[in-house]
């Protein structure tokens, strides 16, 4: 590490990273449309779900909240993103504004939720992506092919042999190239895009009367009930699942339902990750662009979905069948929906494959995530300066990207073969969180902690005379802080069920993070190196 001098400004450069800028605007907008876990996956199995963990929610209108109070947090992120657009995202903003310590330990937090979200995602690419879509064209096609092979698929073995191999394909296309693989993933999440788009269209075209009708005629020979539709409503009810027509809407549900909104909208702000391989990542506006067509991009989707598919399939049958009413042996996705409404074989077979499309770009933002930390801590000094190492072909953290991998395929047998591990990952979940009441503090302080940095840069905005960035950091930590809370309150419904651990977990990694820096500073003091000084620097390109 190069000499510094005690009389040296407060920001200083240093050596090149090695990254270079390469991945342009529109790319880093799909990017972060992915950050969400992609808008299909989502819809099919955490958006409708909640109408079954929070009966009688007004899911349209806490998706709504939702989508309003993320503003805060992404005005945040773009704006200290593009003061200092470099790798890393809340570690390199909170361990330069509010301390080192605090900024790793949030980001190491997030880390590990993020290679356990590898292991899961990847698993689903089979679980919930694959084996569900050949069953579905299976089951409207009356192939027994598509049946055989879904069984066969999903597998535990199949399963987690196919996590590998997305694992290990995913890794060697981040090792060849950020744009190359930035890419890829935004064609396959436009190829979903249109599987989707579609399903609206063909919902939007179809009458509740028409779906019910058609519905029937399709699952009697398999239910051997005349009316599936009514039967699935009335065993829910029976199981008892309450339905709002009946008992009106719950605000306390809606509430509960804003937590899971949440969980699938936020996220957009994910480029913050890998801002210094971003085109003009110092531009305020490309910043803002980058996170906010994401997310209306994405909420916007959202809301258009919901709203057109509980007209036509109805809030009580979307409930009940997610509750495990529906008695047809296939997943209860929007795909088979839309296949049952316009009985085609290649309409099955187009949504099914377009449906499979989503699950990569889900497992890579995670992947993205956590090639970049250990990526800068180690170019900071604490980790081993092996992990800083970048390719001088591709230009990419190969070392950071082959460990990534490592723990990434250890989450995927964890996720393929554990009974226990589901639960770890819901607790993890939270460290997201974490990192967003940080820079939410973080952007508030800035302008005093950081007055230097601060002045005439992108972040020294004033909308019709109000300073931006304050704001926006105070409404960023509330944001963080009511969905901590919420996922306290309402943990049973979310299946949070070790509720000590779970407030327990954010506090140890911040402890950690005092521990592992304060470890590293010693270390880099034998070797005449103060570690503190290079976090009075913004990183270099």
């Amino acid at each position: 590490m190069a000499e510094r001098s005690t009389q040296a400004p407060a920001f200083v450069s240093r050596r090149a990273t090695g990254l270079v800028r390469q991945v342009p605007l529109g790319d880093t907008v799909l990017f972060n449309a992915s950050a969400t876990g992609t808008v299909g996956a989502a819809l099919a199995f955490s958006f409708f779900w909640a109408m079954v963990a929070f009966p009688r929610t007004n899911i349209i209108l806490a998706f709504v909240i939702a989508l309003l109070i993320c503003t805060f947090a992404w005005f945040a992120f773009a704006l200290l993103g593009a003061v200092m657009p470099k790798v890393g995202g809340d570690y390199t903003y909170n361990g330069r504004i509010i301390s080192p310590a605090v900024g790793l330990g949030g980001n190491l937090g997030l880390f590990i939720s993020s290679v356990l979200s590898v292991g899961y995602w990847s698993v689903w690419v089979t679980s919930i992506g694959i084996a569900p879509a050949f069953a579905i064209i299976g089951t409207v096609t009356h192939q027994s092919g598509w049946l055989t092979a879904s069984t066969t698929l999903a597998s535990k073995g199949w399963t987690f042999g196919i996590a590998v191999v997305i694992i290990v394909l995913l890794s060697a296309l981040s090792i060849w190239g950020t744009k190359l693989v930035v890419r890829t993933m935004s064609v396959l999440y436009l190829v979903g895009l249109v599987g989707l788009v579609i399903s609206i269209v063909v919902m939007l075209f179809t009458s509740h009367q028409d779906f019910v009708s058609r519905l029937n005629d399709f699952a009697g020979p398999i239910t051997h009930q005349a009316n599936t539709y009514q039967q699935t409503i009335s065993t829910a009810a029976k199981g008892g699942l309450t339905y709002p027509d009946t008992a009106g809407f719950s605000l306390k549900s809606t509430m509960g339902t804003i937590y899971v909104a949440l969980t699938v909208t936020i996220w957009v702000f994910w480029s913050a990750y890998i801002a210094g391989e971003m085109k003009g990542g110092g531009r305020r506006k490309r910043q803002l662009t980058a996170i906010f067509g994401a997310g209306y991009f994405n909420g916007i989707l959202f809301l258009l979905a919901a709203v057109v598919f509980l007209r036509t399939v109805g809030y009580n049958f979307f409930a009940a069948a997610n509750d495990g009413a529906f008695k047809v042996p296939v997943s209860p996705y929007w795909n088979f929906f839309s296949s049952i409404a316009v009985p085609s074989t290649a309409l099955a077979i187009i949504l099914g494959i377009t449906f499979i499309a989503w699950f990569p770009p889900a497992v890579y933002i995670n992947m993205a995530m956590c090639h970049r930390a250990p990526f800068a801590w180690a170019f900071d000094g604490l980790f081993p300066r092996a992990l800083a190492k970048t390719s001088d072909r591709t230009h990419t953290p190969v070392t950071s990207i082959v460990l990534t991998g490592l723990l990434s395929i250890g989450a995927a047998a964890g996720a393929a073969y554990s009974t226990s591990f589901g639960t770890f990952l819901l607790i993890s979940s939270l460290l997201g969180f974490v990192p967003v009441v940080l820079v939410g503090i973080a952007a508030a302080i800035m302008p005093s902690r950081r007055a230097q940095l601060f002045r005439h840069s992108p972040a020294d905005w004033r909308l019709w005379g109000v300073p931006v960035l304050p704001v926006a950091g105070i409404g960023c930590v509330v944001v963080g802080l009511f969905a901590i809370v919420e996922a306290i309150y309402f943990h049973a419904q979310l299946g949070l069920k070790d509720l000590g651990f779970t407030i327990a977990l954010p506090f140890i990694f911040i402890v950690v993070g005092f521990i592992w820096y304060w470890i590293a500073q010693a270390l880099q003091r034998g070797k005449g190196v103060d570690l503190a000084l290079v976090y009075k620097e913004i990183p270099p390109d």
